[in-house]
């Protein structure tokens, strides 16, 4: 930990007409004897919807009485029949109550295909029925999707709900100019009354990892916004922690030095996604607080150093923290990619950096290799993570800010590197408290506040 510590998202598909019918009796029915056979199509003759009947594993044509199918090509496949009928989530494929699944995916029959595709009077949804369902599903069983999440699922069928904000807009890299024009510093009360606002401040985290919230009452904001957004991450430093200058300190965000680029409980297989400081008070000469975009930095050696840069993804950094009776050690490489993210060109989309210069330990030689390998690697290893570094302390890539009294900054510890310059303890005073919280918290609530305003 240290004095300063930090984007795709989706609502899952939903039924667009929900059936207040109970669960019938599982009966099961007798399959029926599966052979590929020529589309054929049969349209309905209600006034209501247009019906298409498709038979066969691949069906040749898809149209509708008038205007183009509701299918696209892709969609006539076996493996997306099968993506579609896993996906189904009305009142007998996902229970209403708990929102949890009731069937298993290795129960849908490798021959399943359409028995019918309607689509609604207003074009926004269609609706499916089956041949060879599930064992147990009757006739009456109807899959409703609505089209606008079928494109979004088709545009990256995965990303969606990506760790980061590979999604929709994406995140935004950034330097000192291009994020000063963008940072925002949003009122306390507003955000914690109004979800809207909320809102803004989870998006400018998901886009830029980095928010200032001002006019914060009291010494325990984390505690408050933590609860507001979800639930503080508790570690062994507590929910909360207080960052002050202290003798004897257990560790350097508690002295009045200088405290370079770095991310916080990087010794941890599973460091916290986001960090919340409270300036309390900052009457002391110095203290800057100073950010800088760790996915900028990757983001310039892949343009400058496409081949060289993937020793950082693959190199592990061991990381460790043992002081006052703890003992954690991890490893992780400097880089990791979204491997969900469906880009087909570079810069390669990131999920995370981890870059924690006071808390490294010592390489391992072998890292699983012969010694000279490894010892190899580590040259290579060293003169790309000087490179990185030489990027993100940059004149031109930091944002200083001294924080007020009052103030608060929320950032990505898995992506924004935070540091603070020294300070003078004889002029004055300076305390600040602390708080984590997870990834999986944060996007939560993202997701909720994003399906509310923008669907």
């Amino acid at each position: 930990m240290s004095l300063l510590r930090n984007t795709a998202l989706a609502s899952p598909i939903r039924t667009a007409v929900r059936r207040s019918f109970a669960r019938p009796v599982v009966h099961i029915r007798a399959q029926q004897a599966y052979a590929p056979v020529q589309s054929r199509r049969a349209v309905s003759t209600t006034t209501q919807k247009q019906a298409i009947v498709l038979t066969g594993t691949k069906p040749a044509s898809t149209y509708k009485a008038q205007g183009a199918s509701p299918l696209a090509a892709h969609q006539t496949t076996d493996g997306y029949r099968l993506w579609l009928r896993d996906a189904c989530s009305c009142p007998l494929c996902v229970d209403p109550s708990t929102r949890q699944k009731v069937f298993e995916t290795p129960k849908i029959p490798a021959n399943i295909s359409y028995k019918s595709v309607t689509e609604s009077k207003d074009g926004k949804s269609i609706s499916v029925t089956w041949n060879n369902d599930i064992p147990g599903y009757g006739p009456e069983h109807t899959s409703t999707y609505e089209k606008k999440e079928l494109e979004r699922y088709d545009n990256n069928p995965v990303a969606v709900e990506s760790l980061q904000a590979n999604e929709g807009d994406t995140y935004k890299i950034w330097n000192r100019d291009q994020v000063s024009e963008k940072i925002q510093f949003i009122d306390y009360n507003k955000s914690m009354e109004d979800d809207k606002t909320l809102f803004e401040v989870l998006k400018q985290l998901r886009l830029y990892g980095l928010v200032f919230i001002k006019n914060v009452p009291g010494e325990n904001g984390p505690a408050a916004m933590g609860k507001r957004i979800g639930r503080l991450r508790d570690t062994f430093y507590g929910e909360t922690w207080d960052v002050k200058s202290v003798p004897q300190a257990k560790n350097v965000a508690y002295t009045h030095q200088f405290l370079g680029f770095h991310m916080d409980l990087l010794y941890m297989a599973d460091p916290p996604g986001f960090q919340l400081l409270h300036c309390i008070k900052n009457s002391c000469e110095g203290g800057e607080s100073m950010f800088t975009d760790a996915f900028y930095a990757v983001n310039q050696l892949q343009s400058s150093h496409p081949a060289e840069t993937s020793v950082l993804a693959e190199f592990p950094v061991n990381y460790h923290y043992k002081n006052a009776g703890e003992h954690y050690r991890h490893s992780h490489p400097t880089i990791e990619y979204d491997t969900t993210a469906h880009s087909t060109s570079p810069p390669r989309p990131l999920k995370y950096v981890n870059y924690s210069p006071p808390f490294q330990g010592p390489f391992n030689l072998a890292n699983g290799t012969a010694d000279t390998t490894s010892l190899a690697q580590l040259s290579k290893y060293h003169g790309m993570a000087g490179k990185f570094q030489e990027i993100t302390e940059r004149e031109e890539n930091i944002y200083k800010y001294k924080m007020k009294e009052g103030e608060m900054v929320i950032f990505n510890n898995r992506r924004v590197l935070h540091a603070r310059t020294a300070f003078d303890v004889s002029s004055g005073e300076r305390w600040l408290k602390g708080g984590y919280i997870d990834t999986d918290v944060v996007l939560s609530r993202h997701r909720v506040l994003r399906e509310e305003f923008e669907g």
